[in-house]
């Protein structure tokens, strides 16, 4: 009995063992978390993240991407109501399910420290004149975020993960700016088929 029980748990271990084996395997390019700060706008999009990975062809990908994400809108006389940071992720050009994803809505108006914002031309947050202070303002008013895209039955050989955002507003009037704090991607290989079968 004691000797069944001892190999059912060694067979446990070894099964164990071999599924964090391909688990890992399976993690093909992950960045680290990392300070992003961006200032993202309706101009256009910004690259935020980014990494390299090779794989096998013929394989669906899943892409993880996390984020610290803030919306500061409006000014002392014009109070704005309608944005949100948006984030897109691409391999090799190729955009993926579901497409265009809201990270975060209006947080607050931008109102002193935040109309340095206003004036900022740099999509650096350590550009834009910001005081010790008042970056920290802005660290408190971010919120962390995250969600999984989709790339199906991708080609074999190196590809590139590229991590994008901007801000879209709605129709009403006045100016909105995005901040990224910290952030990071992370890619892991799956074979939808084969889960579903």
């Amino acid at each position: 009995m004691h000797k069944a029980i001892a190999v059912c748990l060694l067979a446990l271990l070894f099964a164990v063992a071999g599924w964090a084996q391909s688990e890992n395997a399976a993690e093909l390019a992950t960045q680290q978390a990392k300070a992003v700060n961006k200032v993202l706008t309706t101009a256009q999009w910004t690259t935020l993240l980014s990494a390299d990975f090779k794989k096998p062809g013929k394989k669906d990908l899943f892409i993880l991407v996390s984020m610290e994400c803030g919306l500061f809108t409006g000014n002392a006389s014009d109070a704005f109501a309608d944005a949100a940071v948006v984030v897109r992720v691409s391999v090799d050009g190729h955009g993926t399910r579901p497409g265009v994803v809201s990270f975060c809505g209006k947080s607050n108006g931008s109102e002193a420290p935040f109309a340095l914002l206003a004036n900022c031309t740099s999509s650096s947050l350590n550009s834009c004149g910001l005081t010790a202070e008042e970056q920290q303002q802005i660290s408190r008013s971010l919120r962390s975020h995250d969600f999984n895209f989709v790339l199906i039955n991708i080609p074999k050989g190196i590809q590139h993960i590229t991590v994008q955002g901007k801000v879209a507003t709605g129709a009403t009037s006045g100016p909105a700016f995005g901040v990224i704090g910290k952030g990071s991607v992370e890619a892991m290989v799956v074979n939808l088929k084969e889960e579903a079968e």
